[in-house]
């Protein structure tokens, strides 16, 4: 029979290597896998005119408004208004657009209403999340909830009245 003697350290040692992954991994209900995310979560990358992304980490629900920007359409504009007002109900807007020159003219858009509302530019990841058949399109994202989606005019609207 072979008796090793254990060093001193190696009980505490021992414990710092096992406990954590093992304290991590209790549930109790309530716990840390219960909880909404830290920081709300949005498919892809988002751009914002000053090249930086939006900083969302105190926001709990973002409306993401997709539309095709032509001028003359008085419900495209009346969207876009209430989009600008979704901040005094507690939600982010955020206008995208998929390619520089949309992005471009959209913000041009919007300036020239006098809405003062950045346009983001989007990657593919988030397009893939919005139904490019019936535009305009809004997604809403909530901590720890799924998307909602609606299209149309007034989508918006009627995505937050659900």
């Amino acid at each position: 029979m072979i008796i090793r003697r254990i060093p001193a350290g190696a009980p505490a040692a021992l414990l710092l290597l096992v406990l954590p992954p093992l304290l991590a991994s209790c549930g109790g209900g309530g716990g840390i896998e219960d909880a909404p995310p830290e920081v709300l979560e949005v498919p892809g990358t988002l751009t914002g005119p000053d090249g930086l992304p939006p900083d969302l980490s105190l926001d709990s629900a973002l409306v993401v408004y997709y539309w095709i920007p032509l001028d003359g359409y008085a419900a495209v504009d009346s969207d876009l208004v209430s989009l600008a007002g979704l901040a005094d109900r507690g939600v982010r807007a955020v206008p995208v657009q998929f390619t520089v020159e949309g992005r471009n003219a959209s913000q041009a858009h919007l300036n020239a209403m006098g809405v003062s509302m950045p346009v983001y530019l989007a990657d593919s990841v988030l397009a893939s999340c919005i139904p490019g058949d019936v535009l305009p399109a809004a997604v809403l994202f909530r901590r720890g909830a799924p998307p909602a989606v609606e299209t149309g005019f007034g989508c918006t609207g009627r995505l937050l009245a659900r």
